[in-house]
């Protein structure tokens, strides 16, 4: 190799920097993409702009480490084989005139590359594991400032570090219902660890090092997966988080501490509390619409998923069943202390957390720790078309063809109510492909059967919907899109920001952190070994959870024994009212003296430990 840097090589490479713009204006763009409200043209700049921008800046700091005098050779070489690389990982070899840069970047360095021939074919065999192919490595979802300052430090070919998710993340951006501030607990302060004396050591006689073999990116990523999933990896963070959450709560707060169970404090499971609220913009003429949140709760449904394995266990509550914990509401409460009503406490008692309600009344009945809750209203579901506002709904923006439903059984429903008043509602038997709203409609009628029915469509929604998004998330790990998560990330911005969804942990900021890590991973050989991994290793829960067997639903009726009538011996019965309670027990049982209404829930309790 010659020991000088001669002129032919450099005006060759200098076909590396094909320049269609000033990098400045991309990322001015880029800089104004989290700002950008209209999600189409978000990701018309996603795909433009900002992939552009990688492969230009990437080439440009090639062509600056070719041309950098001040480098030894041998570093020189090394950083530029550690640049091609990456160069390969983005997919710029896909570019005709970036090809032939490399390949005489190549050549004259004597660096490894795949040729036309498709020559050192190992250096790529981290590409395919368990029958996913990775057909193409361009690089997609680089979102955010981390992601490019990666890129541009042509970051090592052989890391693989991800974004740690913090807490201030997870619970800083919620959106509660009325504009509350969440309750953010920390963990109990440990003692400050003693600074352990510096020793100087001895020196050592230098010795010429032997020159390390390059690690096989896929056997270091087997050291380090072993055999996690792809949600195990990416909700690492946000499980340990809970876990610290609970165990603050668990140390600071006995009446959590007496309603839920130690041994789940440990749990990886994350256990997640979604309301479905009544209120909608086609009530708006009455001022019933308010946009806060509060309305009653026809939803009430606790969702347990399992990383390691994706089981997802699903949980319904009646809306007519009756709960001591809203007690202190009985004289606001003019129709009974429904579970449904719930929601509607800070509109009866200015000030109340319902949040903090419905956590407490679910693991009352479940032993489980409430990570995480979240409340939305119809027309999130549904969508709506007004004047001040319009939304498509989150269904039509995840589903814009359509959800494959299974109807058992034909349904005639002769008082669906629409806005104030009522319509109609047929929906014949077999499946179908529903819209928004007719999904909206099918999980919400009950007049045709009852309301455990409703329930029961609900669950059967969830379900199809978590089988249609799961395996779509995969793909987009295997093929490099992240179309999926894109779609998911600005419908729910859309729909907080519309009032239409609350929560108490961050969806969105999660789902991003998500995202990013993966766009990381795949810039290094490493990084796409622990992917392909991840995703062979989550294979066979994802065909489960498609096949329906990593499902289970249980709605609590009374034709299962769990639930019966409240009836005039019971208190808080009042003649009209047409109540449910937990079969076996006493509503007006003295509560626990942390005041936990845990003899009421105890047959509720042993029919879910059983389930889990």
């Amino acid at each position: 190799m010659e020991a000088a840097v001669t002129a032919e090589p450099v005006s060759q490479v200098a076909e590396l920097t094909p320049l269609r713009g000033d990098p400045s204006q991309f990322l001015e763009r880029l800089e104004g993409f989290g700002k950008i409200e209209d999600p189409k043209v978000r990701k018309d700049i996603q795909k433009t702009g900002r992939d552009d921008y990688i492969w230009e800046a990437h080439m440009q700091n090639i062509l600056n480490t070719h041309e950098d005098k001040t480098l030894p050779e041998d570093e020189k070489k090394s950083r530029l084989q550690e640049m091609v690389d990456t160069a390969l990982i983005l997919g710029m070899k896909e570019k005709k005139k970036i090809n032939q840069a490399l390949v005489s970047l190549a050549n004259h360095y004597g660096l490894q590359i795949l040729d036309e021939g498709g020559a050192d074919l190992g250096r790529r065999k981290f590409l395919k594991r368990g029958g996913i192919v990775a057909a193409s490595v361009i690089a997609a979802g680089f979102v955010g400032k981390t992601a490019f300052e990666a890129v541009l430090a042509s970051a090592k070919s052989m890391s693989a570090d991800t974004i740690k998710l913090k807490s201030a993340d997870v619970y800083a951006g919620s959106r509660l219902p009325g504009g509350a501030k969440p309750e953010v607990i920390t963990p109990k302060s440990t003692a400050t660890p003693q600074p352990t004396p510096e020793v100087t050591p001895e020196p050592t006689p230098e010795a010429t090092a032997e020159p390390t073999p390059e690690p096989d990116p896929e056997e270091v990523a087997k050291k380090e997966i072993g055999e996690q999933t792809l949600a195990e990896y990416f909700l690492g963070d946000l499980i340990n988080i809970f876990k610290e959450t609970r165990k603050a709560k668990f140390d600071s707060d006995p009446a959590y501490a007496e309603r839920v169970a130690k041994e789940y404090l440990e749990s990886d499971n994350m256990t997640v509390l979604v309301m479905g609220i009544d209120e909608t913009r086609e009530r708006p003429e009455k001022g019933v619409w308010n946009g806060n949140g509060w309305g009653r709760s026809d939803v009430f449904m606790l969702i347990n998923f399992d990383p390691a394995t994706f089981k997802t266990t699903v949980i319904s509550f009646p809306r007519d069943l009756l709960v001591p914990e809203l007690k202190d509401f009985e004289k606001e409460l003019s129709d009974g202390m429904r579970i449904n009503e719930i929601t509607q406490t800070p509109f009866l008692k200015p000030g109340t957390d319902s949040f903090e309600l419905a956590r407490r009344v679910a693991e009352s009945a479940t032993r489980l720790p409430v990570d995480m809750c979240m409340e939305f209203n119809i027309d999130f579901t549904q969508g709506h078309s007004y004047t001040d506002s319009t939304s498509d709904g989150m269904f039509n923006n995840l589903f814009p063809d359509g959800l494959g439903i299974n109807v058992p059984s034909k349904i005639v429903d002769n008082a669906y109510p629409v806005g104030y008043g009522t319509k109609v509602l047929t929906i014949n038997q077999g499946r179908q492909k529903m819209d928004g709203r007719q999904l909206t409609e099918y999980a919400r009628t009950r007049h045709s059967d009852s309301a455990f029915g409703r329930e029961e469509r609900q669950r059967q929604v969830l379900m199809a919907a978590t089988k249609v998004l799961g395996p779509a998330i995969l793909a987009d790990v295997a093929k490099g899109d992240s179309d999926t998560f894109d779609n998911i990330i600005s419908s729910l911005e859309e729909q907080a920001d519309d009032h239409n969804l609350f929560y108490d942990v961050d969806i969105a900021a999660i789902l991003g952190n998500i995202k990013d890590n993966i766009a990381d991973l795949r810039s290094t050989p490493k990084g796409l070994a622990i992917l392909a991994l991840l995703a062979s290793n989550s294979a066979p829960a994802m065909t489960s959870l498609k096949d329906g067997n990593g499902f289970t639903s249980f709605g609590p009726s009374r034709d299962n024994g769990v639930v019966s009538n409240v009836t005039s011996q019971d208190k808080y019965y009042k003649p009209g009212q047409s109540l449910l309670k937990v079969a076996g027990s006493q509503p007006g049982a003295t509560p626990t003296r942390f005041g936990n209404h845990l003899s009421y829930w105890a047959n509720f309790r042993k029919k879910v430990s059983d389930l889990l």
